[in-house]
C-alpha cells in the first residue's frame, strides 16, 4: 500500500487511486477519525466555512462501465453506514465528507 498523500494535506484530502478496497477502507476510516479529532481539538480550521470543514475522498469513477467504480460504491457505502454527510460528485470521482464544528 502507497499512500498518494502528504502531511500537509491532512484532513483535507485523500486520493485512492491504486488502492484495493480494503486499503482504501483503513485509509479513509483513519482519515476520517483524525480529521474529526483535529477539528474537534482546533486543530485544523474548517476550510468551507468557521462551522464546516470538506474532506475529498477522491476515488475517481472507476473502470466498469455497467456498476460503476468499485472502490467508490464501497468507500460511499462505508460512510453512510458510519452515518457521515457527504455527497458524491459523479462527474469528478470524488467523495465530500462534511463535518460540523
Amino acid at each position: 500500500m502507497s499512500l498518494h498523500n502528504h502531511y500537509k494535506t491532512l484532513g483535507t484530502y485523500v486520493d485512492l487511486h491504486g488502492f484495493f478496497v480494503y486499503e482504501a477502507y483503513i485509509v479513509v476510516d483513519r482519515m476520517i477519525d483524525t480529521t474529526s479529532d483535529l477539528l474537534q481539538n482546533n486543530k485544523l480550521e474548517p476550510n468551507f466555512d468557521e462551522n464546516n470543514h470538506l474532506l475529498n475522498i477522491i476515488c475517481g469513477g472507476g473502470n466498469s462501465k455497467k456498476n460503476g467504480g468499485v472502490l467508490k460504491r464501497a468507500i460511499r457505502d462505508m460512510i453512510e453506514r458510519k452515518g457521515y454527510d457527504h455527497k458524491y460528485l459523479e462527474n469528478l470521482g470524488v467523495i465530500l465528507v462534511r463535518f460540523s464544528k
